[in-house]
C-alpha cells in the first residue's frame, strides 16, 4: 500500500533519459492498467507517473549513484545563486 507523501524507485512515465526515478508522491490514482501515482522526480526533474505495480523495493548502487549525482548537481546550483 502507497501514501501521500512516501518516497519511491519506479521507471517513471514519460520516460525520461535516466528511466528511473525517485521522488515523493504526490497524487494516487486508478486506471486502466492498475493503481498509479504522480511523484515529484528528484533525479530527472519534474512530476512523473509511475504504477504501484512497478516499484522498486531495494535500489541498486547504480541508482544510488544517479540519485547522488542529481543531489549534488542541484547544491551546487544553490551555491552558485547564493553567491
Amino acid at each position: 500500500m502507497i501514501q501521500l507523501k512516501q518516497t519511491v524507485w519506479v521507471p517513471c512515465y514519460p520516460l525520461s533519459q535516466n528511466q528511473i526515478g525517485f521522488g515523493a508522491i504526490i497524487k494516487i490514482f486508478e486506471t486502466e492498467e492498475g493503481q498509479a501515482f504522480e511523484f515529484l522526480d528528484e533525479i530527472n526533474g519534474g512530476i512523473r507517473i509511475g504504477f504501484t505495480k512497478d516499484i522498486i523495493a531495494k535500489p541498486t548502487g547504480r541508482m544510488m549513484g544517479q540519485y547522488a549525482k542529481a543531489k549534488n548537481e542541484l547544491e551546487l546550483v544553490f551555491k552558485d545563486k547564493k553567491k
